[in-house]
């Protein structure tokens, strides 16, 4: 028993401690794959091994670590859209309404559908090189990753896993958009 607890609370200290501001040098939690798992992890203990997403939004705050900004169906309510938010290590529920009063539901995506999202950290690696290399940017970070479904893709495929890149000093914002492949779709400078 005492084994059971142990590993139990093991289990729910280590996310916890990834996802509330431990940050190894300039990493944030989901530039790893540990990190991403973390996350991952919070995900399903919110929304269950069957939710459905309409947008997952990860940023990080230099005042309150990483926060996530989940809206999606939970498992158990799936008559339910909600909005929950993770900020400081604490799950807040920002809002919920009935998807039958909705006029048009959103799409939604699985966490498996998305085969590209345990791949995070490597779209970041690349999107980072591509912004060296072909525009000559240095010292570049992310600050802010948005998964969604916005349905706008003429191949079919509605998922965008959207990473914001920006200089560490400057007003520039570059957002490279990947499929649910991962595969580069569009490249936008703000």
């Amino acid at each position: 028993m005492r084994e059971l607890f142990a590993r139990g609370f093991c289990t729910l200290l280590i996310p916890m401690i990834l996802l509330t501001g431990c940050r190894s040098g300039q990493a944030y939690p989901y530039e790893s794959e540990n990190g991403i798992n973390a996350i991952i992890y919070q995900l399903q203990a919110q929304f269950g091994l069957g939710g459905r997403y309409a947008s997952i939004h990860m940023r990080y705050e230099d005042s309150t670590a990483l926060v996530l900004t989940i809206t999606g169906v939970a498992e158990r309510n799936k008559d339910s859209l909600e909005v929950r938010q993770l900020r400081g290590g604490k799950w807040k529920q920002i809002s919920s309404t009935n998807l039958g009063s909705m006029i048009e539901a959103p799409i939604f995506f699985s966490l498996d559908s998305v085969a590209s999202f345990k791949k995070i950290p490597e779209l970041i690696r690349s999107s980072i090189a591509k912004m060296n290399t072909e525009l000559k940017k240095s010292d570049l970070h992310v600050k802010e990753i948005l998964v969604n479904a916005p349905s706008y893709d003429p191949d079919g495929d509605p998922v965008r896993i959207i990473i914001f890149v920006e200089p560490q000093e400057g007003t520039e914002k570059f957002e490279y958009s990947y499929n649910s492949n991962g595969l580069l779709k569009d490249v936008l400078q703000y």
